[in-house]
């Protein structure tokens, strides 16, 4: 999907975008994260008919804070400039992270059913680490 700018000078993210906190493994230091849907090859179903999201970072908050609390207030801070859908935002736990720059996320649909979030559980709710699958893009 593509960010459109908008007059005001927030973005509008795309209905399969996402953000999130991250947790690097080594340091333990939270990162906001913002990530992009990016469809696979060949036409691009309504979100509706789409069962699985491939997600690619495209940008992390790079210091990152001590605290979930204090990433969270960070999220919230970017929320102001970036218009994204309330399912698509993750409040209540980070996700882990090795640290790799430019990483594809791979989930199950979250926006399925019309009540759930990216991390609630339930349709698509974000899978525990080792059960998501993720890969390292080459740098172009």
């Amino acid at each position: 999907m593509v960010m459109v700018r908008n007059e005001n000078g927030t973005v509008t993210m795309g209905p399969l975008d996402a953000m999130f906190i991250l947790q690097h493994a080594e340091t333990r230091r939270f990162h906001v994260c913002l990530m992009e849907e990016c469809s696979m090859p060949g036409p691009v179903p309504d979100v509706a008919d789409t069962k699985v999201v491939r997600l690619k970072s495209k940008m992390h908050h790079t210091t990152g804070s001590d605290s979930f609390e204090g990433a969270l207030e960070q999220l919230k801070e970017l929320r102001h400039k970036v218009e994204i859908h309330d399912s698509n935002v993750l409040l209540d736990r980070p996700i882990g992270w090795d640290g790799a720059i430019g990483f594809v996320l791979v989930l199950p649909n979250w926006r399925v059913a019309s009540d759930s979030t990216i991390g609630d559980g339930t349709i698509g709710g974000v899978l525990p680490r080792q059960e998501a699958h993720t890969e390292t893009m080459a740098s172009p």
